[in-house]
């Protein structure tokens, strides 16, 4: 089974718009929807989704630990937004971070504080296979575009006619802090000049999959830069989540394989 956990109620709807008849009973509070997909290996997988509901790396850590209790899974997955570096990824723009990156640490002495960034690389397993994929332009883009339409019935959504996401790797900044200052670019030159984005969940995520030796990734649209003007870009976090998810699915069923399957 493959779990994916996401933090933006958008994706939520879209859950809820396409699969209404496949939800379940809470457990421990969490509502799941499940389905199974074809992939291209002619494997049947199974995707249990829901939402862990409050941003915050240790929430997220939390709910994790309680999830993970109650499934059996496969892949771990958490979908959702970021702000990301303008200089290098546009709204709308899917970052699969090859590591995470939790920049709150740190040691307080009498001249300041002396950073102590948290890496949280990739397991070289997946890091291996994810590497493999990248999306078909074309279509991931006419999918992204028909799951926005859906989702458009129900709530104000800005028009996607300029709307032409592109797929990045590279490292995601994690903190407790929603970033709105404009200082993101200069983080990106403070912790790793890879850095495309910035989130509130990604470091909790992935110490919780690490500390169940489960395989992890992280899929994120960029919904904004993070800066002053972030209120007025809030409406593209509909979009951005669902570009995230689209991303998700794309990847499971055409290079993702269960671990049995791997066995030889």
């Amino acid at each position: 089974m493959a779990a994916m956990l996401h933090d933006h109620c958008a994706a939520a709807k879209l859950l809820s718009f396409l699969w209404t008849s496949l939800s379940t009973l809470p457990v421990n509070g969490f509502r799941f929807w499940k389905k199974t997909i074809k992939t291209k290996w002619d494997e049947e997988v199974t995707v249990s989704v829901t939402m862990i509901g409050k941003a915050g790396n240790v929430d997220c850590a939390v709910s994790c630990g309680k999830i993970f209790t109650n499934m059996r899974v496969g892949l771990a997955v958490l979908a959702g937004i970021c702000a990301g570096v303008k200089e290098k990824v546009s709204i709308g723009d899917v970052i699969c971070p090859e590591g995470i990156i939790d920049y709150e640490g740190g040691r307080l002495t009498p001249d300041g504080i002396e950073k102590r960034p948290d890496p949280n690389p990739l397991e070289r397993n997946i890091e291996r296979e994810i590497a493999y994929f990248r999306p078909n332009v074309k279509i991931w883009r006419r999918d992204i575009k028909t799951n926005v339409k859906k989702l458009a019935k129900y709530e104000d959504i800005p028009k996607l006619r300029e709307l032409t996401p592109q797929y990045h790797r590279d490292i995601i900044l994690s903190g407790e802090k929603l970033l709105a200052d404009g200082k993101l670019p200069k983080m990106r030159k403070d912790y790793d000049e890879r850095v495309r984005g910035a989130e509130m969940e990604g470091s909790g995520f992935a110490k919780a999959c690490k500390e169940r030796d489960l395989n992890w990734l992280v899929f994120r649209g960029v919904s904004d830069y993070g800066d002053p003007d972030k209120p007025e870009t809030e409406i593209w976090q509909t979009t951005a989540a669902t570009c995230a998810m689209t991303t998700v699915f794309d990847y499971i069923q055409r290079v993702y394989r269960k671990p049995e399957a791997l066995e030889f």
